[in-house]
């Protein structure tokens, strides 16, 4: 395999060079009748049965459909000698097995067994290309432009919903568990699930699966000073905010806290909610939980990994664009009061 790997890679540089413009393959009838039953033994879908392709890119097999022994009588006709490679003759091996030891006992008990199965894999051929083509149009349907799988919309349209998203998911490292545990989640209703693949994380959110981009968690920033967290921050007189207050002009999405807030030198922090986090809410007594908070405003999971949390010296003050915490709160003695806005992710 590694030669081979070696050999191909040579040949496709000297076709980058301009050097040719294929690469031809000697494999014939016998090579691609083991192919299918390797596969076969594997457990491979129709892709795997359809057998090696006459074209595929660069490569061509231009012996595809005739047999060893045609190969063979050819060579002796016009005096050519070639080699057999030792390995093909020694039994350790799948594909040798198949050929030294298999399928001679299928030809010999089933009398042209080679041309039924070769007519079989041309029929499985044409049979994958259709079934391309509707993956293909399936793809169309429920894939938008972003990327995100509307897997609800397909749940309820397609009868055979589980193989066209084995085919849309499967090329994307999606093992059958995962998927299966995909359509699960859609026929329950249940939403933000994180499936893992290949180093990326995937969510289900509301009967769509999209990919979770890095940039919509917040990882951990912080700071003594809040200018150097992406925060706007200003000060304002007391009169002024209770003015404000007072003609409902507050901006809603932004924190004010006592100017006390500042005293000691205090961290703050900024960073994506985990599991556990409390806040003591303005209004009430006690604290919640801000995935209580998060479903009673029934975010979606992409929602609340995209919310930044502050923090001072740990203690959450601000679910930003949601709730605010009782800590710090302006009074009428205040001085001056501290508005926290959140500068937009570009």
């Amino acid at each position: 395999m590694a030669c081979r790997s070696l050999r191909y890679d040579w040949w496709r540089g000297l076709i980058e060079a301009g050097k040719g413009d294929f690469i031809a393959v000697g494999h014939h009838r016998e090579d691609n009748v083991e192919t299918f039953f390797i596969n076969l033994l594997r457990g491979s879908g129709i892709t795997g049965l359809k057998g090696m392709l006459p074209v595929n890119g660069h490569v061509i097999r231009p012996m595809l459909q005739l047999s060893r022994p045609q190969i063979e009588e050819f060579l002796t006709s016009r005096g050519y000698t070639w080699v057999v490679d030792r390995t093909n003759l020694e039994n350790e091996y799948r594909r040798n097995k198949l050929r030294n030891i298999i399928l001679p006992v299928i030809e010999r008990e089933f009398s042209g067994a080679m041309d039924s199965i070769e007519r079989s894999i041309e029929i499985l051929r044409d049979t994958q290309s259709f079934y391309a083509d509707a993956v293909s149009s399936g793809v169309g349907r429920y894939v938008r432009e972003n990327g995100d799988v509307d897997v609800k919309t397909m749940v309820e349209n397609e009868p055979h919903h589980s193989t066209l998203l084995y085919e849309l998911l499967s090329e994307k490292g999606f093992s059958f568990s995962q998927i299966k545990n995909v359509i699960d989640g859609v026929k329950d209703g249940r939403s933000g699930q994180v499936f893992e693949v290949k180093e990326q994380e995937y969510v289900l959110d509301r009967g769509i699966l999209r990919l979770m981009a890095d940039e919509s968690c917040w990882r951990e920033v912080s700071s003594t000073d809040l200018h150097e967290l992406p925060l706007s921050v200003e000060t304002i007189l007391a009169d002024v905010f209770f003015e404000k207050m007072r003609t409902k002009s507050l901006d809603r999405d932004s924190l004010y806290l006592d100017s006390s807030a500042l005293e000691g030198d205090p961290v703050w922090s900024l960073r994506s909610w985990s599991k556990g986090d409390r806040i003591s809410p303005f209004g009430m007594k006690g604290s919640r939980l801000v995935s209580d908070l998060f479903n009673d405003a029934k975010y979606s999971a992409i929602q609340k990994n995209s919310t930044p949390l502050l923090f001072r010296n740990r203690e959450l003050l601000w679910v930003v664009g949601l709730r605010t915490s009782r800590h710090f709160q302006v009074r009428e003695s205040s001085g001056y009061v501290i508005k926290i806005s959140m500068i937009s992710k570009s």
